[in-house]
């Protein structure tokens, strides 16, 4: 009985210390169950990437955000191939996410985004999601998902390249100019 007591005290001690450091914790945390843990190397799930066809997969990612600054106003995202090959491709790019938004489901890049939202061309040339499309034999490429916390409503001044591209450094300067904190998840694809 003694021993069943000091058992039942030492789990209520840990319980009440776990519940305590959750919450103090205040990040900005981004997750997608998209992606899959392979002892510490995660990898993007073969539906959400273009291994088969260059540009074909459009079946985006689900992303759900946790512990938002209090001052976010809107929300943007931003998915890029940060291998030196792919030049900061872009594979996804959405401004103008409402501020009670915290999340993005599966399947939802121009069929169902929220109220709002503005999806721009990405790298392929079409609006929305393009899925990981690494080049055959260019290795294993860096998948970086961003969610930018931004303290405005809308975003201006984002329009392509002379070459009709997004240009990576442009819209990174514009969306860090507005960004409150941003939170991110790396992926990794290959073919």
């Amino acid at each position: 009985m003694k021993k069943s007591l000091i058992a039942f005290f030492i789990l209520i001690f840990i319980i009440s210390c776990d519940k305590s450091n959750e919450r103090k914790v205040k990040v900005f945390t981004l997750f997608s169950k998209a992606f899959r843990d392979l002892k510490k190397s995660i990898e993007i799930s073969e539906k959400h990437n273009d291994l088969i066809t260059f540009g074909s997969s459009k079946f985006s990612i689900p992303l759900y955000w946790k512990k938002a600054p209090e001052k976010t106003v809107s929300y943007a995202i931003l998915m890029t191939d940060m291998h030196p090959v792919a030049d900061n491709f872009i594979h996804w790019f959405v401004t103008n996410i409402p501020s009670k938004t915290v999340e993005i489901k599966e399947n939802s890049s121009i069929i169902k985004m929220p109220t709002n939202a503005i999806e721009y061309d990405n790298s392929f040339g079409y609006k929305g999601y393009g899925g990981p499309a690494p080049f055959e034999g260019t290795g294993r490429h860096e998948y970086n998902i961003t969610i930018y916390a931004l303290d405005t409503e809308y975003i201006d001044g984002i329009d392509a390249n002379e070459s009709g591209y997004l240009d990576y450094v442009k819209l990174t300067g514009i969306l860090d100019s507005h960004t409150v904190e941003k939170a991110s998840l790396t992926g990794y694809s290959e073919r």
